[in-house]
């Protein structure tokens, strides 16, 4: 009877061993998916690229960019204080989060603000949206957006100054106050003739290519602008200014 009894006793013991550590490993991997506050770009930077799926960025932090931050590629959550003192500002030089088309996003509680995207070709990847450019699923609740600005050029159209959406987009309880979209001047050789015309500016605040959703938001003090003209010289044609549309929202044809 004894002789059974130590296997039994083994036995218990490696269960005991196992069960502690599936525990640890559980908890190892809860703490991943859950990811701390983040309070600086580096630590905001990191979490996208670990693929953190709950970021968040507390009350009574500015995170200011020194460079964009990185795409996101897989779906998360990005959450702050709501009460408009999360704020990520794009120092009038950086744009800020890109989604790609296979991420569904929620981004809440943000105030994204003086984020910068010049468009200067049609190679570029990025079409809009110095603030947020969305090639996904994305929910954007109870977000301020303000001063951000999008730049044209002679071979591209600015569309879209604080978001801009390809995908799927859901707009809800945020607010959108003096963002802009500008199209590029006419540009002229050497005689002062016009050799590139202008292009035009679309959704000061906002530009919708896809589906969009936008409910109980307010806009105020967005403007679109189309490039500026040439015809200072009456002796010299003259490139005509571009067309301006949407001065808060713009949806695609």
């Amino acid at each position: 009877y004894r002789k059974n009894t130590k296997p039994e006793t083994k036995w218990a013991n490696w269960k005991r061993l196992f069960s502690s550590l599936t525990v640890v490993a559980l908890a190892a991997s809860a703490s991943y998916a859950n990811a701390a506050d983040v309070t600086s770009e580096t630590e905001l930077k990191a979490a996208i690229s670990a693929g953190d799926t709950n970021i968040t960025i507390p009350a009574n932090t500015v995170i200011t960019l020194t460079s964009a931050l990185p795409e996101i590629g897989y779906n998360t959550v990005i959450s702050g204080a709501a009460d408009g003192s999360s704020v990520i500002d794009g120092a009038s030089s950086y744009t800020a989060f890109s989604i790609a088309s296979n991420a569904t996003v929620t981004i809440k509680g943000l105030t994204i603000q003086n984020t910068y995207l010049a468009l200067v070709d049609l190679a570029g990847t990025q079409k809009g949206g110095a603030a947020i450019y969305n090639q996904g699923t994305l929910t954007v609740e109870e977000c301020h957006f303000a001063n951000n600005k999008v730049d044209g050029s002679v071979a591209v159209a600015a569309r879209g100054g604080a978001v801009y959406s390809t995908g799927t987009l859901n707009l809800l309880y945020s607010s959108f106050f003096s963002n802009m979209s500008e199209g590029g001047d006419t540009i002229t050789d050497g005689a002062g003739r016009p050799v590139s015309l202008s292009t035009v500016g679309r959704g000061g605040a906002l530009y919708i290519e896809n589906q969009g959703t936008v409910q109980n938001c307010t806009f105020s003090g967005n403007t679109a602008k189309g490039g500026d003209g040439h015809g200072k010289d009456p002796d010299i044609a003259g490139g005509a200014g571009a067309h301006a549309y949407g001065g808060a929202i713009a949806v695609a044809a």
